[in-house]
């Protein structure tokens, strides 16, 4: 019985971490007034009143290319005010080159983003990301019998190939979270948190 106990008690301060910092980098965005910049310069946000659209944080799973060897992604999602929007508002994500001009000062942009975020919270949103890539992959694998005759079977295979790999990448990086070899660092294009094992120094 403990077990079970302890694992949901993990699964809940989990939730309730990523939930705090979300609400953290909201308010971030809004003390800072870099919410009404990203806005300003989205292609498709409501504009100009950012304040009402809009009104709570998300975080999305990404996967870097290349056999991941970019790492994985906690994606910044900008979430429309669903009590005064009907499916008309877009999420919207922090592009920060957009309105930002040099490398420098995205990044202070992000750090003030992420401000008052600390390294469990981010462990934990790691976590989270990691899942669902995992769940996304799975999803791919146990959908093969749905894709036979749908489309060509070397597509079926390169899908089904990719997830697997994918799983292994990681369940090696969810290991190296766990022993502290993956690092966590915020990318200065989008204010992502990406997750990732560093390499080895020549």
């Amino acid at each position: 019985m403990s077990q079970p106990e302890n694992s949901n008690s993990e699964l809940v301060d989990r939730e309730m971490r990523i939930k705090a910092a979300a609400d953290r980098i909201w308010q971030n965005l809004i003390n800072s007034g870099i919410i009404n910049k990203i806005i300003q310069e989205s292609a498709h946000a409501t504009k100009p009143d950012s304040g009402l659209a809009y009104n709570e944080v998300r975080f999305d799973a990404t996967m870097g290319a290349d056999e991941m060897s970019g790492g994985v992604w906690a994606d910044i999602s900008i979430i429309p005010n669903k009590d005064i929007n009907e499916g008309s508002v877009q999420p919207v994500r922090p592009k920060l080159y957009r309105f930002s001009n040099t490398p420098e000062q995205r990044t202070v942009i992000s750090e003030r983003i992420w401000d008052g975020i600390d390294i469990d919270s981010k462990k934990e949103i790691a976590r989270m990301v990691i899942e669902k890539l995992k769940q996304r992959a799975l999803g791919i694998i146990s959908s093969e019998s749905a894709m036979r005759g749908k489309i060509p079977e070397k597509d079926i295979q390169a899908y089904l190939n990719e997830a697997k790999k994918n799983i292994q990448e990681l369940e090696r990086l969810s290991e190296a979270l766990n022993t502290g070899l993956a690092k966590t660092e915020i990318d200065n294009e989008l204010a992502s948190l990406k997750i990732f094992i560093p390499k080895p120094s020549k």
